[in-house]
């Protein structure tokens, strides 16, 4: 018998109950995607999985300025733009 190649899940998933909000889950965190046109843009040929509303409630929501102020020298990019307008 032969085994084809394992199936990865795809990382975009909503609940049973709101199904108009999609999430991108990563590492037990998900991240809200903000409207259609990136969706559909991320997505590149993937589906949106359904999970209950339980188990995404379990994957926190990830605090995205805090990891992207992680980013060594972005504050102070950031920083000088405001000033330089």
């Amino acid at each position: 018998m032969s085994v084809g190649p394992a199936t990865t899940l795809s990382p975009f998933v909503h609940g049973t109950t709101d199904t108009t909000h999609v999430f991108f889950l990563e590492s037990g965190s998900r991240r809200s995607i903000p409207d259609n046109d990136t969706l559909n843009f991320l997505l590149a040929g993937q589906t949106v999985r359904v999970l209950s509303d339980a188990d995404l409630a379990a994957a926190a929501a990830a605090n995205e300025y805090s990891e992207i102020a992680q980013i060594p020298g972005l504050m102070s990019i950031s920083g000088s733009l405001k000033s330089a307008f």
